[in-house]
């Protein structure tokens, strides 16, 4: 039988995708809300330069953001991050 053991804490990652009407200051202040942490931002692409699947659902004009959260917090609860 598998012995219990409370997991490590993990470096939280995830990816944005807007439209170029979507001021992504206002993002970056929803998810600081969110997490309560400073959120850090990487450079913004095209995701047009990699796929057209989303045109029909979001236009054309798509850029991707990636960020992470400086700060490791605990797992538990995290499957909430993505819902919401």
């Amino acid at each position: 039988m598998g012995e219990r053991y409370t997991p490590n804490k993990v470096l939280p990652v995830g990816a944005i995708m807007v439209i170029p009407a979507v001021e992504i200051s206002t993002i970056q202040e929803e998810l600081t809300q969110y997490f309560g942490e400073i959120i850090v931002l990487g450079e913004p692409f095209s995701v047009q330069d990699f796929t057209h699947y989303y045109d029909q659902e979001m236009g054309r004009e798509i850029i991707k953001y990636f960020y992470y959260i400086p700060a490791l917090m605990e797992l538990e609860g995290a499957e909430q991050w993505k819902i919401w």
